[in-house]
């Protein structure tokens, strides 16, 4: 999966900066999991998420990373807690697409060593058909 990632990073860096579609998108949140009867798992309360898509003929390869963080109490200053890291590629063709996508998931411990996170992620490989292809239906 390494040699994947790098692949896809070297992919990316190669083509045009002025030809990625680009965003940041930052907010608040309140995000709790629990699993059965344990203590709930509290999240950042802030995140900050950017993404890079790049469109090649019938592939579209993507990049997102997302950072989940408290305000430390002491100064402005923010605590990340939790980051997720998402890479794919996805191949489309008249309604039939094809992806490939892999995420995985790591606690930020910066302060505490106490502080508790998710570890794990996830590959998967999927087959979709639609009759819509960007708000249009295929001719």
């Amino acid at each position: 999966m390494k040699k994947f990632l790098i692949v896809m990073v070297i992919l990316l860096m190669g083509f045009s900066v002025f030809a990625l579609d680009c965003s940041v998108e930052a907010g608040i949140q309140k995000k709790q999991l629990a699993i059965g009867n344990t203590t709930a798992l509290d999240f950042g309360k802030y995140f900050v998420e950017t993404s890079l898509y790049q469109d090649i003929s019938l592939f579209t390869f993507y990049t997102i990373y997302r950072n989940e963080m408290d305000s430390n109490v002491d100064s402005w200053q923010f605590s990340p807690r939790q980051d997720y890291f998402k890479v794919g590629v996805s191949f489309e063709y008249r309604g039939f697409s094809l992806n490939i996508e892999h995420e995985c998931l790591h606690p930020t411990q910066c302060f505490d060593d106490n502080e508790h996170g998710i570890y794990g992620g996830y590959t998967q490989f999927s087959v979709k058909y639609s009759i819509l292809y960007r708000g249009k239906k295929w001719n």
